[in-house]
């Protein structure tokens, strides 16, 4: 079950920091909202997987906030509310926070 989460966790780490980038550019410069949402997209193909084969309760709480919280982040950046962005993204109940005490110890984690 780890190497479902190792799996995961790689397919992520890449994009969570490319994500983590724009969330704090785009404050600077708001005409980046749209690469958030390309971001955004990629990041809800592994979503979509689902928590099935991962032993990690972590993992299983970011998923089950994942979805609400990318919504929250395409509104923002949608919206010209650049600041939300970041504000969702580090979100301690439903940010990636969760996501990153679940791929704790992974490489590049």
């Amino acid at each position: 079950m780890a190497d479902v989460l190792a799996e995961r966790c790689a397919s992520l780490k890449d994009l969570v920091l490319e994500l983590m980038q724009l969330a704090i550019g785009v404050q600077a410069h708001p005409d980046k909202a749209k690469d958030v949402k390309r971001v955004v997209t990629r990041i809800r193909t592994v979503v979509a997987l689902g928590s099935a084969g991962v032993d990690s309760v972590d993992y299983a709480n970011w998923i089950d906030a994942a979805s609400a919280n990318l919504d929250r982040m395409e509104a923002a950046a949608d919206s010209g509310e650049v600041n939300d962005i970041w504000a969702a993204f580090t979100d301690p109940a439903t940010g990636f926070n969760l996501l990153g005490q679940a791929c704790a110890g992974q490489p590049g984690w």
